[in-house]
């Protein structure tokens, strides 16, 4: 026998034991108060089911992340360049074969590895660096020539100044919000965080999306060596 029903038989007996009308009523208006407070109970209980961020701890502190890249300048001559931002260590390092995808992190905040591998068809929330994929190259295009993107869900101006845009789209089953960005040779930059649809609108998702202003707040690119002549 559950709670709730533990709970009806022990009023139903407070009833049978009431000696008039008036104590009958008054153990009534016990029931009905106690019984909206179990189902605000309920309630709360489903909210918290629906949105995972009502479990979840802060976001970690802040990490320096990097990496090397090289582009071509109005001459076509190849530069070096150290691309940094700062990401929440709730974000692990990790690696994906796709040519056009720079660096990716994924979205683990219990993990204590440094890496992590990047695997097919990823469930978990994760950012990355992604220059040559449709979404960013054609996107970046598109607002420096017209200020709009037409295959955005909704793109509004960034207010970071290192950044262009924000914008969010379809990714293949997933959203992903993207900031775009011109890169130190004017080429289209894009850092973008993937997540599965089930969490928009969540705390979670929120959270996530923090980290990622964060991230874009703080991404900069410094170049390491002069041109260098193609070979």
């Amino acid at each position: 026998m559950g709670f709730i029903d533990s709970f009806s038989d022990a009023v139903n007996r407070m009833i049978d034991r009431a000696s008039g009308p008036e104590a009958k009523e008054a153990v009534n208006r016990v029931t009905e108060a106690i019984g909206e407070k179990v189902n605000a109970v309920i309630d709360g209980l489903s909210v918290s089911a629906s949105d995972p961020v009502s479990v979840l701890s802060p976001a970690k502190p802040l990490i320096k992340r990097s990496y090397e890249m090289y582009l071509y300048d109005e001459k076509g001559k190849d530069f070096k360049v150290s691309a940094s931002f700062s990401l929440s260590g709730d974000f692990v390092e990790s690696k994906t074969n796709a040519g056009e995808i720079e660096a990716v992190y994924l979205y683990d905040p219990d993990c204590t590895d440094m890496f992590l591998p990047f695997g097919l068809n990823e469930s978990r929330p994760y950012l990355m660096l992604a220059p040559d994929i449709d979404e960013v190259y054609c996107t970046v295009k598109e607002y420096l020539e017209c200020g709009k993107a037409k295959f955005a869900i909704w793109l509004q101006p960034s207010e970071h100044p290192n950044m262009l845009f924000r914008a969010k789209f379809d990714y293949y089953g997933d959203f992903m919000i993207m900031y775009g960005f011109q890169r130190s040779d004017g080429s289209p930059g894009g850092m973008c965080l993937v997540y599965k649809k089930s969490i928009d609108g969540t705390s979670l998702c929120g959270k996530l999306l923090t980290e990622l202003d964060e991230a874009a707040a703080t991404y900069r690119e410094d170049k390491t060596a002069e041109p260098i002549e193609n070979t």
